[in-house]
């Protein structure tokens, strides 16, 4: 697992403050879940290790779920996010500026499930797969599945708020 030394989560002092990049953190992993970084084949084995329970892992990594399996993740005081089976995604970002939590995440394939939970920190999420793009503006309960080869996904809300969708269309158009 990739270690930090540094707390997980500092007050800035003042709005001025360079972005704090953060580490989400595995808080419950059933079946096979595995982690690489960025640069690594997400098809060979090379370079994959397995997630465990209190894993701290970093902006740029890559995961992968089988089959019946799953991961859960916490993204500082705010969001908490379960990578479904037979996923394919990435932590792209995740970092804090002033009282707000950035959470990028990158979805090859499969399933993301999210909610947040916002008091006096806010949070950003925002899942980008190569066929569409969910923005989550102050919601619990939000999913998007996007399955491989095929183009087609399937963005919903489960409990409350507002996501925002966009389809990413040929010729560099979109939709939302």
């Amino acid at each position: 697992p990739q270690q930090s030394t540094s707390p997980d989560v500092e007050k800035p002092t003042d709005a001025t403050k360079e972005p704090e990049s953060l580490s989400a953190i595995v808080i419950e992993v059933g079946g096979t879940v595995d982690w690489a970084v960025a640069d690594v084949s997400p098809l060979g084995a090379d370079g994959w290790k397995a997630v465990a329970v209190g894993d701290r892992l970093q902006p740029t990594t890559q995961i992968r779920t089988g089959l019946r399996s799953f991961v859960n993740l916490q993204f500082g005081e705010t969001t908490t996010v379960s990578i479904r089976s037979i996923t394919h995604a990435s932590i792209d970002q995740f970092y804090r500026s002033a009282q707000t939590e950035n959470v990028r995440i990158g979805l090859g394939y499969g399933t993301v499930r999210g909610g947040s939970s916002e008091g006096e920190v806010r949070s950003d999420v925002i899942v980008d797969s190569p066929v569409a793009t969910l923005a989550k503006r102050g919601t619990e309960g939000w999913e998007i599945n996007v399955e491989p080869g095929t183009g087609r996904f399937r963005i919903s809300l489960a409990e409350y708020g507002l996501v925002e969708a966009v389809q990413k269309l040929a010729g560099d158009r979109t939709r939302s």
